[in-house]
């Protein structure tokens, strides 16, 4: 499970593109709307992301009205942003499209405090439990494999992946070598 980790784990080069891509998506944003913010989240924020695996961000401002068309029409001036679809009409509006042959979507106005908050609970479980990064990692492999990774389609999505891994981990909690063998002499003493 941890050699499997570690193989799809993101690269060097893959975090550097990753990072280049937030940098320009900012860079389009701002030149729009300077005093909007483009807010990162999601498994790039977590580094719990596959190779294939979106950029989600969010634009974070203050309109009268999402402009999700203007920004659509100032990616598609971008030479290196391809298959952009806007999905104007679901709960949350968001465009969808590739930069760098990287997918990113782009979502206007979420709750960024709860955003924020779930992130920080995520960040903060993987610094506590150490088998939380490559179980997340073959889970979402497994279901990216089957096609059973996006949840418009009846998937379960990456963040239910992580409470799924979350509340196993907990309700199975690890013990120590000296807690399993003490265990182990008690049950064969008995």
């Amino acid at each position: 499970v941890l050699d499997f980790a570690r193989y799809i784990s993101p690269t060097a080069a893959e975090r550097r593109m990753r990072t280049e891509i937030v940098r320009r998506l900012r860079g389009v944003v701002t030149g729009l709307w300077p005093e909007a913010r483009l807010v990162v989240f999601g498994s790039y924020d977590t580094q719990l992301y596959l190779p294939t695996s979106d950029v989600d961000v969010c634009v974070v401002g203050h309109w009268r009205a999402t402009p999700i068309w203007t920004l659509a029409d100032a990616l598609r001036d971008c030479d290196d942003v391809r298959e952009l679809k806007v999905i104007d009409k679901a709960r949350v509006p968001i465009i969808k499209c590739h930069v760098q042959n990287c997918p990113v979507d782009i979502s206007f106005n979420l709750d960024t405090a709860s955003l924020g908050a779930a992130l920080a609970t995520v960040k903060r479980f993987l610094r506590r439990e150490p088998a939380f990064y490559p179980l997340v990692m073959v889970v979402k492999q497994f279901l990216a494999q089957r096609s059973l990774n996006e949840v418009f389609t009846g998937g379960l999505g990456s963040f239910s992946v992580l409470l799924m891994v979350m509340h196993f981990l907990q309700l199975h909690p690890r013990r120590s070598a000296a807690a399993a063998a003490a265990a182990a002499r008690r049950t064969s003493a008995g």
